[in-house]
């Protein structure tokens, strides 16, 4: 089966981007191939769905609302942007074979542009949307994993899992968790609405607030299903939401709940809300941010794995790829135990083809892709040996 980027990507997880996260190049899925529920968008309140990704797209990223509130634009981990409803499209990364998956989207308020950052900081702009800066070149002690906007769309800023927060044009720099110890990893941020402050939420639902942000409750000490992986800013800069990788939304303060939606049948990514705070959108279709959310913790969905799956683990999937047969050369594009596409196994520092090396190397080269994508790049044969 071939190797695909549908887990996510996606590398925001517990590891540093001190090290490259190598590019696992898209393959075709095949509807069979995809999980059920993946590439949903789902709504609350007066949220309207316009349309969605669908179950062979990539995995999600983002999700970003139009100003109107009238649609929503999408972002997939290889850096492609979809556009639904009122939300225009202006441009994507999707052909430009991204080093680093894409970790997020933020809105321009013109509603006529868009930026995109990856997890070791890149950031793209689009339409109206200007750059101001990115942190391509500067080591991270950990990935990025949000994102977000200034009000006069002059400025953004980035998020670290570990906390850390990086500001752009006119954002302000509040403070930052990074030299705190926390329970549970940042998997996301949302501004204030007046541009000077900002939350950021942990997977095991902490909140920290900075400057004009008020802090009104979290999740942090509650019994979780599945943890936090997503927020969005309610009205006057005193309330947000939290959902969950189930799609739990929970309200606190000036923000209003308009319940959870059902039908969950993946992972969501990521939540938006609409711009009038009278509903929101949750899209579904990753693992990134469940598997940074995870780590540590007992939940329904994968965790984070510090060190890779055992060879054990590789030998099932090995078997039910290519029956056990590490130097397996049909001819059909894919190679080796594992079924590495030659662009997979190369963009991951193997030499030449899977094939020609030992099942060590291959195993080596599969962590890497695991570390980045999950069980998800072997999409069939994880889930009939039971990885996921």
């Amino acid at each position: 089966m071939s190797l695909s980027r549908r887990g996510r990507p996606p590398a925001a997880i517990l590891l540093s981007t001190t090290a490259t996260l190598a590019t696992v190049l898209l393959s075709p899925l095949t509807p069979a191939d995809a999980a059920p529920g993946e590439g949903q968008i789902l709504a609350q309140g007066g949220a309207a769905v316009h349309g969605s990704p669908g179950e062979t797209a990539p995995a999600v990223a983002g999700l970003a609302a139009s100003p109107s509130g009238g649609g929503y634009w999408v972002l997939t981990a290889d850096g492609g942007v979809r556009a639904y409803g009122d939300a225009t499209y202006i441009g994507s990364a999707a052909n430009d074979h991204l080093a680093h998956p894409a970790a997020d989207l933020a809105a321009h308020p013109s509603g006529k542009g868009y930026w995109m950052t990856t997890s070791n900081g890149e950031v793209r702009a689009y339409g109206y949307a200007r750059q101001y800066g990115s942190l391509v070149g500067r080591p991270l002690a950990q990935p990025i994993v949000g994102m977000a906007a200034t009000p006069t769309g002059n400025g953004y800023w980035l998020v670290a899992s570990d906390g850390g927060v990086f500001s752009f044009g006119d954002a302000r720099y509040w403070g930052s968790t990074g030299n705190r110890k926390l329970n549970s990893p940042v998997v996301d941020m949302a501004a204030a609405p007046d541009g000077r402050g900002y939350w950021m939420v942990a997977g095991d639902g902490g909140v920290f607030s900075f400057g004009s942000a008020i802090y009104v409750g979290s999740l942090g000490g509650t019994a979780l299903t599945a943890p936090v992986v997503s927020m969005a800013a309610g009205p006057v800069g005193a309330g947000y939401w939290l959902a969950t990788a189930d799609g739990r939304v929970r309200a606190f303060g000036s923000a209003h709940d308009f319940g959870s939606p059902t039908g969950v049948r993946s992972p969501v990514a990521d939540l938006a809300a609409r711009p009038a705070s009278d509903g929101y959108w949750l899209a579904t279709g990753a693992e990134r941010r469940v598997r940074a959310a995870s780590a540590g913790r007992a939940v329904s969905y994968q965790a984070a794995e510090a060190d890779g799956p055992p060879d054990a683990h590789f030998d099932r999937l090995a078997q039910c790829e290519a029956g056990g047969r590490w130097h397996l050369n049909t001819g059909n594009g894919y190679y080796g135990g594992l079924q590495f596409s030659a662009s997979t196994w190369r963009s991951h520092g193997g030499p030449g083809l899977a094939s020609d090396h030992p099942r060590e190397t291959q195993i080596e080269i599969a962590r890497r892709v695991w570390r980045e994508s999950g069980w998800r790049a072997w999409p069939s044969c994880s889930r009939q040996v039971g990885l996921r």
